[in-house]
């Protein structure tokens, strides 16, 4: 039996618009759409090149950032990329892009403050919360989770606030929770074919339970802040299933983490 818990997921393939600057440095930014992938000068891209899009999302700032310690959370005068006191999580840039955000329930909207960020350490982030406290007063939120060592994701702002890409940015506020993490080799063996998912009981004893979490991914980054969680009981030894992924509108769903229980 399958129960999937799905976060704002949609069938639809909708248009994706990027730009970006910060404090009048022009930041280079493109984020991949598998359709009607369109920039913010409106010249649009084919599938080939939506592939590549997203790891052209960079930042040219070399400002200086000072820093201070409040508690487990870290501020800073900000300047882009950003790194975290604990050196566990970068973020590369801020833009802003027009089109379906899928950290908010895929709801359609215009200028949506974005951010790519990189998890730089071997440890597997289960979640990190990143507050941009802006010039004018403004406040951007962006939710990350489940995002594996060494892997890269464009999250959007959870309210879909918009960003002019102009305004400064006075603080950053980073809190980064970690966990251990497994894809379970020994008890299965995960395949994807296009937007399928195939889970294999490769062990000698039935699964009982299991959750596999998977992510929207393009060839350089995970799509949004988001990841989605499909729980399987009563795998047996040899047997498979397949899953159609139906959430994935900006990307393809790879498995970052299984839990046997």
């Amino acid at each position: 039996m399958i129960k999937k818990e799905m976060r704002r997921g949609s069938e639809s393939k909708k248009r994706l618009v990027i730009k970006g600057f910060m404090g009048g440095i022009i930041l280079a930014a493109a984020v991949l759409a598998l359709v009607g992938v369109v920039l913010s000068g409106r010249n649009a891209l084919d599938e080939d090149q939506a592939a590549s899009a997203a790891s052209d999302v960079t930042s040219a700032s070399e400002n200086q950032i000072s820093e201070e310690e409040d508690d487990s959370r870290y501020y800073a005068r900000a300047a882009f990329p950003y790194e975290s006191e604990d050196g566990i999580l970068e973020i590369a840039s801020l833009f802003a892009f027009s089109g379906p955000n899928v950290d908010a329930d895929n709801q359609e909207g215009e200028e949506i403050a974005g951010i790519q960020v990189r998890n730089q350490s071997e440890q597997y982030i289960q979640e990190a919360v990143i507050v941009l406290s802006m010039e004018n007063g403004t406040e951007y939120c962006f939710l990350i989770r489940d995002l594996p060592a060494g892997a890269s994701a464009v999250a959007l702002e959870q309210t879909s606030q918009q960003y002019d890409g102009e305004t400064g940015c006075e603080q950053i506020e980073c809190s980064v929770q970690t966990a251990e993490s497994s894809m379970a080799e020994d008890r299965v063996s995960v395949e994807t074919e296009g937007s399928k998912i195939i889970i294999t009981n490769i062990s000698q004893q039935q699964i009982a339970d299991a959750a596999v979490t998977y992510r929207c991914a393009s060839d350089s980054a995970y799509m949004g802040g988001i990841s989605y969680t499909i729980q399987v009981s009563a795998l047996a030894p040899g047997e498979s299933f397949e899953y159609e992924d139906t959430s994935c509108i900006l990307g393809t769903p790879q498995v970052v983490r299984i839990e046997i229980k």
